[in-house]
């Protein structure tokens, strides 16, 4: 995956650029947070985002059927790289109204049985409608971002939906 910085001059503009997208009520419905069982784990971020790549397509094909691709669910999420040295990813779901919440779920338990993960290594949470329950999930996820000099951070650690799914590697 290619690194990009972005230049700010403030680091008081970045944050308030990142809650201006990122940050408002009612945007997300759900918090994943996909941790590969200890055969899978990867130190290698590309074999992992490939890993991610088939779970969360697997997810969408159970949540929306057979045409998924055309109509998608969008998230966003970082990557980080546990204790251990293999990656794991938090994404937030975007919440829609055609999608109810019990469907979500049904559609992440199909994913556990097909792809033979346990509630733990792909945990999924419903995000309250408050703003302090965003805030704290942004600002977890954003614990992650990788900052360089103040004034810049990397965004190869940014997950995006369509990156995730449609990027050739």
């Amino acid at each position: 995956m290619k690194n990009y910085t972005i230049n700010y001059p403030d680091p008081n503009e970045l944050v308030k650029a990142l809650w201006k997208e990122f940050g408002t009520i009612g945007r997300y419905s759900h918090y994943i947070t996909i941790q590969l069982p200890r055969p899978r784990r990867n130190a290698n971020f590309e074999i992992a985002r490939k890993q991610w790549r088939e779970i969360m397509a697997c997810f969408e094909y159970n949540l929306l059927g057979r045409r998924w691709y055309k109509n998608h669910l969008p998230f966003i999420g970082c990557a980080t790289k546990g204790n251990n040295g293999c990656w794991h990813c938090h994404l937030l779901l975007e919440s829609r109204d055609d999608i109810p919440s019990e469907k979500v779920m049904d559609a992440m338990y199909e994913t556990w049985r097909k792809q033979e993960l346990t509630p733990i290594q792909l945990h999924i949470e419903p995000v309250e409608q408050t703003m302090r329950d965003i805030q704290n999930v942004l600002a977890y996820t954003g614990n992650h971002i990788k900052v360089v000099r103040k004034t810049r951070f990397d965004t190869s650690r940014f997950i995006l939906s369509g990156d995730l799914l449609w990027k050739e590697d």
